[in-house]
């Protein structure tokens, strides 16, 4: 079977968004925490990864029997105490009957109050440091309020605000001013304490947590300004730098990550740097540096795939993204192996049915799939893993660039929705989202693929899938202009580009505009058009219709000698074909319009008498009949206005109507020029049928008095003197009744000179 590649980037268009994702985004799961203990493995479980790792099918084994051991031996555990199991806490409002102080303390009441507030803040570093934190933070506030002088007070206020914090780490924002108060009264009570760049850096972090980056990167720097010796300080680096991968900066997050390693080489958080480096480099899509650095993370500690197996998921999700599939398999199969309780075993899982999935064993890929389904429902694992089974794992030829190359099925649209209705709030129902709008974009739905993607931005816009959605926003939007075009719906498709601009990559860019000129041209904005034809001309575009788009807009706004500019002769030269002919009209046109006789005659002759489509029109041979009059060529002149004429007659617009009585009123004066006058009569006689205005129809009567004074038709000239007197059409009429006049006058005149 053909490997479907993820072979993203279409002719001419820039691929933005991750190069390798054609089955959809898995983000590897975050590392450790940077103040997370090593976890150390057993030593049976020792593995040497340069060895081939346990089979998928043992692997599942292993699952399945953790799995089931795990659903035995499952009891419910208290929230805050985690994984670790605390020793009994000391019995609270025990009276102390005859205890002594501590040894060295001071005797008499106060040694008794000094051995209290020691208890009480012993009791409550217990409790902090078994993870009991409402338990710990009632008895650092205890302290406080009974005893705020102690010498212990500090570290009880600063723990008091730890606890706190530890306590509402996961729903920060409800109790965010609250925490922040409680470390805020510690660096006011004891700003000289060393715990107080900890304290910064909490804030800090709760800031991120609550959503503000900014504040939290402004109380980041004031550990690293101020407490520059502190060891917190390159921790607060590291920390800033999670803001910045927050915002998608990743380049200023490699930039943060680097400046750690360079300045602080041997510090504990070196690490943690490095892990924040991995995820700038998967940000950036550059999986090739990720796995790199990666690999030298292990040569560094060959141990810390043991203390961290997180490390062989990112290294495999850098093989996968890189095609490496066999590689990214053993990496995956190793991590399920070492830890198989690990977070997000489902979706590791679900990743190896993707690297038989590339590699054309379809058949093994949904085998691993259904295991997925079958061991982890409803996990985020299984609705990947159920969109993997739903979809066909034929390539879709039709739709190259993708980011999802899969064919649009039936089976995909339904679980898609199904997906992305019961689970919006989860991941992988965004994921979902995400892909039923790559499904109506791929049936040419493109309406429904913007509304479905602007959904899905409504409600998270912080997705982890928002380059996908950038990406595919712009194809729909592309696709809902191209399709307005072909449908010759103008005015929707300028009101389309208005409405969906900002989800354009290149909102100016060259086939967009050519899209506008179009609508522009269409409905009459032949200036908006010319001017957007001429931007893009000016990017150096391989296409010489252009010139002839501009020039045909030029022409319309009267233009005339923008258009001789534009059809210069070295753009003619790239012409051919009814390209050409088209130009030729347009210049010819434009010449005779700026009274260059000549040129026009010659241009215009080229495509009159060189056979082709289209061939030419009414208005060239106009143009061409009133050069050759200029020239005093008459008789041609007079055929080449005939001709237009007759090509008129066939269109039964105003237009033409107007066209027509111009080419007769201009026929009659050649005509006449030519000495050929009841010719000449003829003319005016259809233009004073053709006019469209009285004004019109008493100027071609008066031209057909001259032209029958000049045949000596004295009946002809009676009569239209007398109809042209009735118009009462000024000069016109004026003419007429003087010139009625002197005709009365001429026989009198003639009597007394006899």
């Amino acid at each position: 079977a053909e490997l479907p590649q993820p072979d993203l980037v279409a002719p001419g268009r820039v691929m933005e968004s991750n190069p390798a994702l054609a089955r959809g985004a898995i983000p590897p799961l975050p590392p450790p925490s940077p103040t997370a203990r090593p976890r150390a493995l057993p030593p049976a479980l020792d593995p040497d990864l340069g060895q081939a790792p346990p089979s998928t099918e043992e692997t599942i084994a292993q699952l399945r029997r953790k799995n089931e051991n795990r659903e035995r031996v499952a009891q419910p555990m208290p929230e805050e105490q985690g994984l670790i199991q605390a020793p009994p806490a000391p019995q609270r409002g025990v009276e102390r009957v005859g205890e002594r102080p501590p040894q060295g303390g001071p005797l008499g009441p106060g040694g008794v109050m000094d051995g209290d507030a020691q208890a009480l803040f012993a009791r409550a570093k217990l409790d902090f440091d078994t993870r009991r934190y409402t338990d710990a933070y009632t008895g650092f506030d205890q302290f406080l309020m009974r005893f705020p002088d102690h010498r212990l007070a500090a570290e009880a206020a600063y723990r008091r605000a730890d606890a706190f914090m530890n306590l509402n780490e996961r729903k920060i924002a409800p109790v965010f001013w609250d925490l922040m108060e409680k470390y805020q009264y510690a660096l006011d009570r004891f700003p000289d304490s060393d715990q107080a760049p900890w304290a910064l850096l909490m804030m800090g972090k709760a800031s991120a947590l609550y959503g503000e980056p900014f504040r939290a990167q402004g109380y980041y720097d004031l550990v690293i300004q101020d407490h520059p010796k502190s060891q917190y300080a390159s921790l607060a680096m590291v920390e800033r730098g999670q803001t910045f991968l927050s915002e998608q900066d990743y380049n200023r997050a490699l930039e943060e990550y680097r400046r750690i390693v360079e300045t602080y080489p041997d510090s504990r958080f070196r690490k943690d740097a490095e892990w924040g480096m991995v995820q700038a480099y998967f940000g950036l899509s550059a999986y090739d540096r990720a796995a790199a650095l990666l690999e030298q993370m292990l040569a560094r500690n060959p141990r810390l795939y043991l203390e961290e197996p997180e490390i062989l998921y990112h290294l495999g999700e850098a093989q996968f993204q890189l095609r490496k599939y066999k590689e990214a398999r053993a990496s995956f199969l190793w991590v399920l192996n070492l830890k198989p309780d690990i977070r997000d075993n489902d979706i590791i899982l679900a990743r190896v049915g993707d690297t038989y999935q590339y590699e054309g064993e379809f058949k093994t890929a949904q085998d691993v799939f259904k295991q997925v389904v079958n061991l982890y429902p409803e996990s985020d694992g299984a609705l990947v893993s159920r969109i993997r089974l739903a979809e066909s794992p034929e390539k879709d030829s039709q739709h190259p660039w993708d980011i999802f190359q899969v064919k649009a099925t039936n089976d995909a649209l339904n679980t898609y929705q199904e997906l992305a209705e019961k689970y919006p709030n989860r991941a992988v129902g965004q994921l979902a989202q995400l892909k039923l709008g790559v499904y109506f974009y791929k049936v040419g739905q493109h309406d429904k693929s913007i509304a479905a993607l602007e959904k899905l931005l409504q409600d998270h816009p912080r997705t982890p899938f928002k380059r996908e959605v950038d990406y595919t926003l712009n194809l729909a939007s592309l696709g809902l202009l191209d399709n307005l075009r072909q449908a010759d719906k103008p005015m929707e498709l300028m009101n389309a580009y208005l409405r969906h601009r900002p989800y354009l990559q290149r909102p100016n860019g060259s086939d967009i505009l050519k899209l506008l000129a179009w609508a522009y041209e269409k409905t009459g904005q032949s200036d908006r058009a010319a001017r957007t034809y001429r931007v893009l001309i000016s990017r150096g575009l391989n296409e010489p219709t252009l010139a002839v788009d501009m020039a045909r807009n030029l022409m319309i706004e009267g233009d005339y000698q923008g258009v001789i500019d534009g059809l210069a002769p070295q753009e003619l030269k790239a012409l051919q074909g009814a390209d050409l002919r088209r130009a030729w009209s347009l210049l010819g046109q434009a010449l005779a319009m700026k009274k260059q006789w000549l040129p026009a005659v010659t241009t215009l002759e080229q495509l009159i008498k060189t056979p082709g489509d289209p061939p030419a029109g009414a208005a060239d041979y106009a143009a061409y009949g009133r050069s050759l009059w200029n020239l005093g060529r008459l008789a041609p002149a007079l055929a080449a206005l005939d001709q237009a004429d007759r090509l008129l007659d066939k269109d039964p617009g105003k237009v033409a109507g107007q066209d027509r009585y111009l080419l007769a009123m201009d026929s009659g004066a050649v005509a006449r020029q030519a000495e050929m006058h009841p010719e000449a009569q003829g003319y005016f006689r259809k233009a004073a049928v053709l006019s469209a205005t009285e004004a019109q129809k008493a100027q071609a009567l008066y031209e057909l008095v001259q032209a029958a004074r000049l045949a000596g038709d004295s009946e002809e000239v009676l009569k239209v003197l007398d109809q042209l007197a009735k118009l009462k059409v000024d000069p016109w009429s004026s003419m007429a009744q003087r010139l009625q006049a002197d005709l009365d006058m001429a026989p009198r005149l003639a009597q007394v000179g006899n």
